[in-house]
């Protein structure tokens, strides 16, 4: 039984299960692992916005084919029982100890849903979270944003941002009040990008702990807009209008940095990007010289240093 107006869904039938499903995934195959008619699904469904919270029952052992989230980035979190899964090459198993980001468009197996096990699904429109993090940074970021894709949900802040979402989604008739819903979906968007570990992570810690800082503020921002620049100590000065000590002591009260260290730092998780986002027709000289790096020799070591792979080995997603 399908009750659109509250977004629940009650069904022993896996094909109306999977029809339903398929309004937001590229496909959704459910394969029986036992008896078919110990079959029962169930969700309770809350849209926010651009976020939607799903809490997922399977009564019965299943296996879930997906084909992706269409234009959503999701946290899978199951609150009970466990969920064996094919993601990224590699199988993983999640629990109430170990949730998982899964970036749009990138193609899930749920190998093994256990019985009755509960599974809290929190999905972001793609747009909107790019744009929250554009927002936050206060400058434009690259489409497709790289999450780590598990989570340890052991964390005070990330156990604290869980048990906010459980409040929302218990909180229905409150969300119906267009004003709330919308300071909650902001709450919960930015809740996420604080709690996991993605591509511009650091970057936000940065602007957060740099926030009273009017000097390394501006610094940062020319720095993160202009990475490809051959900036310099008395480039970056001048811009904020200070002289080159007061810039250093800025840098090293709030970030324990220098302004070349932060310069290479962001070139090297840019290069990073572009390394994991481009095809084989690039090279990674071409790559690292568009960031203004020149010496290629020094760089690859500082690279494998800091993610533990050659540049050529994350050019060809090895």
């Amino acid at each position: 039984m399908t009750n659109r107006g509250t977004s629940l869904l009650r069904s022993t039938d896996a094909d109306e299960v999977s029809a339903y499903c398929g309004n937001f995934f590229f496909t959704h195959r459910i394969s029986h692992l036992g008896d078919p008619r110990d079959f029962s699904f169930s969700l309770d469904d809350m849209p926010l916005g651009p976020v939607r919270i799903s809490e997922i029952v399977y009564e019965a052992d299943a296996a879930i084919q997906l084909g992706g989230f269409r234009s959503s980035y999701s946290f899978f979190l199951p609150v009970q029982g466990f969920v064996c899964i094919e993601h990224q090459k590699s199988t993983v198993l999640v629990d109430p100890s170990l949730g998982l980001v899964v970036a749009p468009r990138e193609p899930v197996n749920l190998i093994h849903w256990s019985a009755r096990t509960k599974a809290l699904l929190v999905w972001f429109e793609e747009g909107p979270l790019e744009n929250e993090i554009a927002a936050m940074l206060g400058r434009g970021v690259r489409r497709s944003v790289g999450f780590q894709a598990q989570v340890r949900t052991g964390t005070p802040d990330l156990a604290a941002w869980i048990e906010l979402v459980r409040t929302v989604h218990r909180s229905r008739d409150l969300v119906r009040h267009s004003f709330v819903s919308a300071s909650l979906s902001d709450s919960l968007v930015r809740g996420f990008l604080s709690v996991t570990q993605h591509e511009y992570r650091e970057y936000l810690d940065r602007r957060v702990g740099a926030g009273f800082s009017p000097t390394l503020c501006a610094a940062t921002e020319l720095i993160d807009g202009n990475a490809n620049l051959p900036l310099t100590p008395l480039h970056i000065a001048a811009h904020c209008n200070v002289d080159v000590r007061t810039l250093h002591a800025a840098f090293r009260k709030h970030l324990g940095t220098t302004p070349m260290e932060y310069l290479r730092s962001v070139r090297l998780q840019r290069i990073h990007a572009d390394l994991r986002d481009s095809g084989p027709e690039v090279t990674v000289a071409s790559i690292v010289h568009k960031w203004g790096v020149t010496h290629l020799g020094h760089f690859s070591a500082v690279y494998r240093s800091t993610f533990g792979v050659l540049p050529s080995e994350t050019l060809r997603g090895t």
